[in-house]
């Protein structure tokens, strides 16, 4: 065995090693294991690719970017590096950056779901909610149970203040996953907007018990009583 295939077999392990570490949530030691494998072989964009994710994953998103720059100089078409990198940008809340990438990912793979739902979001991030809602309409007719379309659906609706549709979304998502924190508070909020009190303080109450470090949730609660109580 020379030495090409024995590094391989080294950057094989790390990989290995640092993708388990990822799916237990730590990050931390999934970026040590990927970095440990690029200083083997330091244009393997594969790797590169990992780091990016890793950095994204305990929310170092200037550093994500910069990782999945490094991929995009070597090959501009990446997808797995645009995509992601629009992600880091998302939630980096750099939002025009953000679209440009993902419409030069559009270009490559104008079907791919991914790029149509972060494309969705990114949009969104913009108040662009009526065109982000175009693009996750599209990722829901090619994915009939993607939840997070459903989600990120919903939430455009209630912004566009279209509460009782926002609340069909909310309750598809919560018929997969009745825990989804974020899809009881939204629809806790759209019934409270709509007058509906009763339902709306059991979806707030819900989500208080879930995680108790819910922003504003205690506010949100204090309103929905004082409302029903003026009734």
């Amino acid at each position: 065995m020379n030495m090409d295939d024995i590094n391989e077999q080294k950057i094989d392990v790390l990989v290995d090693e640092g993708y388990a570490a990822e799916q237990q949530g730590d990050y931390a030691k999934a970026l040590e294991c990927y970095e440990k494998a690029l200083e083997i072989k330091p244009n393997d964009i594969y790797v590169m690719n990992m780091v990016g994710y890793a950095l994204t994953g305990i929310g170092k998103y200037p550093e994500a970017v910069d990782a999945f720059d490094r991929v995009l100089r070597i090959d501009p078409k990446n997808i797995h590096a645009l995509t992601s990198q629009t992600e880091a940008l998302v939630m980096f809340r750099d939002f025009h950056t953000a679209l440009y990438q993902i419409d030069k990912a559009q270009k490559i793979e104008p079907n791919n779901i991914d790029v149509l739902f972060l494309k969705g979001m990114t949009l969104a991030g913009l108040k662009k909610d009526k065109e982000a809602i175009h693009f996750y309409d599209k990722v829901i007719k090619k994915s009939p149970n993607h939840y997070g379309a459903m989600f990120r659906k919903g939430v455009s609706l209630y912004r566009l203040e279209k509460y009782g549709e926002s609340t069909k979304y909310f309750d598809m998502v919560l018929n997969h996953n009745p825990e989804f924190i974020e899809a009881l508070m939204f629809k806790g909020l759209a019934l409270r907007n709509r007058g509906m009190f009763k339902g709306a303080l059991n979806c707030l109450r819900q989500t208080l018990e879930l995680n108790p470090d819910t922003p504003n949730i205690q506010e949100a609660i204090k309103s929905c009583e004082e409302r029903m109580n003026f009734q």
